[in-house]
């Protein structure tokens, strides 16, 4: 089966809108070495000067060549089609990128997220990396757009791979993330009826949905994750519940006001991972 990319050529385009406001800073950089080069061969200057134009030079050259590398990895990460054939899935990509090919049983899991704009879903798979591996991770995660949620079921019922529906705010922010419990003590928990009351007197507090598991291989009787949204003064962030427990993300590197005022009024208890 292939499933083509819809968004790979959304990628493509922006990628070329963003080039033409590049293709002005590139001429003007073109213009500048331009200028530097008539300098160097029809200008009396000393061997200093001119090693000073080339190295100013050189710098162009290296700082044009990240933009366009810094521009692919942004607007191209992901897979032009996706393959599932002989027991074998194959992410193809664009050139130079070169293509993934996963066999089946080595995926440990596919996560979903339900309210991706772009059919984001992660493939995690057995690791082969030697330097992770003695690192402990014994893992690889790849990036995928090509299916959507109805064909990952289709996938997931097919080949018995373990799927993971999730209900995740999408950010490029980096977060700190703050766990809530009833108590210090580790094996404290919060009851259903205590997360009842909580949403009872917190109005910034919205349920985005449940997870829902397909082929789990472990944990069968697993308690769902509740999946929640929460305001606070720098926006929008994510509130999940499960097994007693509450995480919170929070603006990286900024004091958890909100956390504090709402463990404060239940009488719970917080700390940062």
């Amino acid at each position: 089966m292939e499933y083509k990319n819809p968004y790979y050529r959304d990628g493509i385009q922006n990628l070329r809108r963003t080039f033409e406001v590049y293709k002005l800073i590139g001429s003007l950089v073109i213009a500048i070495a331009f200028g530097l080069l008539l300098i160097i061969l029809f200008q009396p200057v000393s061997y200093s000067f001119t090693l000073n134009l080339l190295v100013i030079g050189g710098i162009f050259f290296i700082t044009g060549l990240f933009v366009i590398i810094l521009l692919w990895l942004k607007f191209i990460p992901n897979e032009e089609y996706l393959l599932i054939e002989n027991f074998q899935l194959t992410l193809v990509y664009p050139k130079p990128k070169k293509n993934i090919k996963i066999p089946l049983h080595e995926i440990r899991q596919v996560v979903f997220n339900k309210l991706s704009h772009n059919n984001e879903a992660i493939i995690e798979s057995k690791g082969k990396d030697r330097d992770l591996l003695k690192m402990g991770i014994d893992f690889e995660s790849h990036f995928v757009n090509s299916l959507s949620e109805e064909n990952w079921k289709q996938v997931a019922t097919e080949y018995g791979l373990e799927l993971i529906i999730t209900y995740d705010l999408e950010t490029e922010e980096d977060k700190d993330i703050y766990i809530i419990q009833k108590e210090d003590d580790e094996n404290s928990k919060i009851t259903r009826s205590d997360f009842q009351h909580l949403l009872s007197l917190q109005t910034n507090i919205r349920l985005l949905g449940i997870q829902e598991y397909f082929n789990l291989s472990t944990n069968k009787d697993f308690e769902p994750m509740e999946q929640y949204s929460i305001e606070n003064q720098y926006g929008k962030e994510s509130l999940d519940f499960v097994q007693g427990k509450i995480a919170v993300t929070y603006t990286k590197g900024k004091s958890p006001k909100e956390i504090k005022e709402l463990t404060k009024l239940m009488e719970w208890t917080f700390k940062k991972l």
